[in-house]
C-alpha cells in the first residue's frame, strides 16, 4: 500500500487535462483526502469495507467537494459508474483495491487472499472494465502495489518489506504479471515504473 501523496496530481491536471478522480480502495481515506486538495470536478472512491467507507464519509463530509463514496467490489462499482463519467473528460484512475481487510488488520493477507481469491487481485479486471466502458486514450492511471506485478528494486524491498505470498498465489492459480497492462496501453500511452514504496506504474497518454 503506497501513498498518493508521493504524486503531484496537479501535474496531471495541467499536462493531461484530467478533470475527474476515481480511486479503488478507499481505506482510511488518506489518498482521497490528498486528492481533494486538487482541482478535480468530482471524486469517486470505492471500498468493499462498509465501515471504512462510513469513516471516510465522517472524515470528509464537511470538505465541500463533490465526492461520491461507494460500497462494494471495485469491479462491480466500476462497471456501474465508469459509463457515467463524461466521455469527453479525461479521468485519473488510482487503482489500489488489493487484499480487502488485510491492510487494516481485519484479517491476515493469507485469509484475505483465500476468502476473496481473484477479488484480492482485481487490477486486470478493473483495467478491462474501464477500457470496455470508455475511450481511455486521454485518461491517466496510477497503479499501486506494482511489486505484485513486475520485478524491480522497489523501496519496500530495501526496507525488508517483502511480498511473502507468491506460494499462495501459485497454489490458488492467482499469479500476477504486468503483461496485460503493456498490451492494453502500449498504443495509446506511455508506461513508467516508479520504484517508490511498493511500486507504482504511471500510465499517461502519449504526446501527439
Amino acid at each position: 500500500m503506497g501513498s498518493l501523496r508521493e504524486h503531484d496530481l496537479n501535474f496531471y491536471i495541467k499536462n493531461y487535462g484530467v478533470e475527474y478522480y476515481f480511486e479503488t480502495g478507499t481505506g482510511k481515506a488518506e489518498c482521497l483526502s490528498y486528492a481533494i486538495k486538487n482541482n478535480f470536478k468530482k471524486f469517486y472512491s470505492v471500498d468493499i469495507d462498509e465501515d471504512l467507507v462510513k469513516e471516510a464519509y465522517e472524515k470528509l463530509q464537511y470538505e465541500g467537494k463533490d465526492i461520491e463514496l461507494l460500497i462494494g467490489k471495485s469491479t462491480e462499482i466500476l462497471e456501474e459508474y465508469v459509463p457515467k463519467l463524461p466521455k469527453e473528460s479525461p479521468t485519473l484512475f488510482f487503482l489500489d483495491a488489493h487484499f480487502p481487510g488485510a491492510d487494516f488488520h481485519k484479517c491476515t493477507y493469507e485469509e484475505s487472499i483465500r476468502t476473496y481469491l481473484k477479488d484480492a487481485f482485481p487490477l486486470e479486471q478493473e483495467v478491462n472494465i474501464i477500457a470496455n466502458n470508455r475511450d481511455t486514450a486521454k485518461d491517466v492511471f496510477i497503479i499501486d502495489d506494482y511489486v505484485l506485478y513486475e520485478n524491480g528494486d522497489y523501496d519496500c524491498l530495501n526496507h525488508n518489506c517483502v511480498w511473502e505470498y507468491e506460494w499462495l498465489q501459485k497454489e490458488l492459480n492467482l499469479e500476477t504479471n504486468s503483461t496485460f497492462l503493456y498490451e492494453k496501453f502500449k498504443e495509446t500511452h506511455d508506461l513508467k515504473k516508479d520504484l517508490r514504496s511498493q511500486g507504482y506504474l504511471i500510465i499517461t497518454p502519449k504526446e501527439k
